[in-house]
């Protein structure tokens, strides 16, 4: 018997995921699997007594169900779930991510990460960490990452993988984006021309207008975190990054001028969706 394996269900779009898994979340950012199988019970139209039922889901609607023993294995799995896509096809709505009102940690991690590599402010492959429910979440559409990072003319080292988790080279930079999940270190950090490091913790939030102190809050956090980091040298230029909007500049106005940001040189910075990031002008001179 071949059992399933749970992480190869993990498709390039985050199309397919088994009915039952449930997330503990951590931060309200990632989440650990865990999964449950049905029992079947002696009714009308349910399995037989000791008969295993798995449920998988295609999307966000359509559904097929595995009765006979014993499991199923992955290629079977991905087949069955080919059909069924094709019988009732769902449009691929990950790409709501980037119209929505909220840019995620993601998006605001690699479009940071882009225009580091592409204006050479680097002198190293940049490591950038993606743990965002946006990311690790099964039912709901993933964050194209993939798409996205093509789109500013990236190309990933194994096309072929269905993992997002891979080097990414950018057209016409030296360096490298280096896509990872792991929770214990810095969203982003890399070694600057000068020898130093650069350190960056980002976070998501509202694009445009809010009536609440999301922004204040957002912006708080990683500046806690970004100051309680360890490890960090004298050399090291450590900065929070966050969506630019006319409520973020004003906030970054503020705190830029807070003693304690001044005295440990914590930079700013704000990312919006036209490719600029502003408040870099420790990294590039402007």
């Amino acid at each position: 018997m071949n059992p399933l394996d749970p992480d190869s269900l993990f498709d390039p779009r985050g199309r397919v995921s088994r009915e039952g898994d449930e997330f503990e979340d951590e931060d309200a950012e990632s989440g650990d699997v865990e999964f449950e199988d049905d029992e079947g019970e002696d009714s009308e139209g349910a399995p037989d007594e000791g008969e295993l039922e798995e449920t998988y889901r295609v999307g966000p609607e359509v559904i097929f169900k595995w009765r006979d023993p014993p499991l199923p294995t992955v290629a079977q799995v991905v087949a069955a779930a080919a059909v069924v896509e094709a019988l009732d096809p769902r449009p691929d709505v990950s790409d709501a991510w980037l119209s929505a009102k909220r840019m995620t940690r993601a998006e605001c991690s690699l479009r940071l990460g882009i225009l580091l590599v592409k204006r050479g402010l680097v002198g190293s492959d940049v490591p950038v960490a993606l743990i965002g429910a946006e990311i690790t979440k099964q039912h709901r559409p993933r964050f194209p990452v993939e798409d996205f990072i093509a789109a500013h003319r990236g190309a990933k080292a194994a096309p072929d993988s269905f993992d997002w988790r891979d080097t990414y080279t950018i057209e016409g930079a030296r360096h490298a984006l280096v896509l990872h999940g792991e929770k214990r270190t810095p969203r982003m950090f890399a070694t600057l021309p000068s020898g130093g490091r650069l350190i960056v913790e980002t976070v998501g939030g509202p694009v445009g207008k809010t009536r609440s102190s999301l922004e204040h809050k957002l912006l708080r956090g990683a500046i806690g975190r970004a100051v309680t980091l360890e490890h960090v040298l004298p050399s090291d230029v450590v900065a929070v990054a966050m969506p630019r909007s006319a409520r973020t500049r004003q906030l970054a106005t503020q705190f830029r001028s807070a003693p304690v940001i001044i005295r440990t040189g914590l930079q700013i910075f704000l990312v919006d969706r036209q490719g600029a990031v502003e408040g870099m002008q420790a990294l590039d001179g402007s």
